[in-house]
Order: structure tokens, then C-alpha cells, then sequence
């Protein structure tokens, strides 16, 4: 797996600086990319420098991701999961239509066309989807728990958007665990 070559839309970027400066301010998004660019000079992009619709290494994502966990949280990667529930509220009009519209079994029909949007590598798969639970597997994407944390905490936040009551997602398979894939399970009350 060459994972230099795994690639993810600005957009998420610009997620987390908007998080991080909402939190901390201008002066905690500084600190994080001065952190970056001690700690990963070859992967250095400008807070300023990110393009929406361009796209950049998602290595750099995750790096950037566990900064801030640190920075901000206690470097245990809940924050990881803070902030994939601030950015899945973030969604602009598909967040609106969800919430109104749709139960948790809409986020999870939704979410490999996400994913496919944003990565150009790795593949969120639909495995089962019944009344009341629905399993996404990532496929062929980097062993990451940071990543992991941070996609658990989305689909909480957009599951929780929806109609759907008791939600619950648990991340039931991991990479980082000897797994094939990570899976999410999702469960609620219709």
C-alpha cells in the first residue's frame, strides 16, 4: 500500500482549522502548524494555503489530526472524535435534508458516495443494513486509530441528526487490531 498516494479533498482541512480556531482561536491554529512543521517538515502546508476542491495527503490529514488531539484534548484521540462530530454538523444542505427526512439508515446508504467524494483511495463499504442496524467496513485504506476515532464520531454526529432514537456506533473491527478492515456498527430504535 503506497500510502503517499492516498489523497482526501481540502475541504476536510479546512474543517479542522475551522474547528481548532473556534476552540483555541488564529492563535491555536499557529500552534498546531508550527507543531507540524517541526514535527513533519516534508508534509508542511500553510493553514492558508488550502484549496477546497484540491487535494492533499492524507497522511498529512491524520498528522494533522493527532496534533491537534494533543494540543487540544489529552492525546487519547477523543478529540479525534470531537471533532468527527462537529465536522458531520457541518454538512450544509445535505445535514439539513438528513435531519428532516432521513433516519440512520439514510446516513449509511450515503456514506460510500461520501467517502468516494472526498478519497481518492480506500473504500466504505455498506456490509448490512437492516431496520435498526447498519455495518460500514473501510476497505484499503491506511491503519489508522486516528482516523478510526475521527470517523466513528461522524457517523455518531450524522446518525444522531436523523430521526432515528438510542443511537449507538462502535467500531467492531480494526486494522490497528490485527482486523482485515475497520468496521462500524450502527444500531437505533426506528
Amino acid at each position: 500500500m503506497d500510502e503517499e498516494n492516498y489523497l482526501l479533498k481540502g475541504q476536510a482541512f479546512l474543517g479542522i482549522i475551522n474547528y481548532v480556531k473556534e476552540r483555541r482561536g488564529q492563535r491555536g491554529v499557529e500552534q498546531i502548524f508550527s507543531i507540524l512543521k517541526k514535527e513533519a517538515p516534508d508534509m508542511y502546508v500553510s493553514p492558508d494555503e488550502f484549496i477546497t476542491k484540491e487535494s492533499y495527503p492524507d497522511l498529512l490529514f491524520i498528522k494533522l489530526l493527532e496534533i491537534m488531539d494533543r494540543q487540544i484534548g489529552q492525546g487519547d484521540l477523543s478529540e479525534c472524535y470531537n471533532f468527527g462530530l462537529y465536522d458531520s454538523h457541518h454538512l450544509g444542505v445535505a445535514g439539513y435534508f438528513i435531519s428532516f427526512l432521513g433516519n440512520p439508515s439514510t446516513v449509511i446508504k450515503k456514506a460510500p458516495k461520501s467517502w468516494k467524494y472526498y478519497h481518492n483511495k480506500g473504500e466504505l463499504v455498506v456490509t448490512k443494513l437492516e431496520p435498526g442496524i447498519g455495518i460500514l467496513e473501510l476497505r484499503d485504506y491506511i491503519k489508522s486509530t486516528t482516523i478510526c476515532k475521527q470517523l466513528e464520531g461522524f457517523f455518531t454526529g450524522a446518525a444522531k441528526q436523523t430521526k432515528g432514537k438510542n443511537i449507538q456506533v462502535n467500531k467492531t473491527k480494526c486494522k490497528s487490531h490485527g482486523d482485515l478492515v475497520c468496521e462500524f456498527t450502527v444500531t437505533w430504535d426506528e
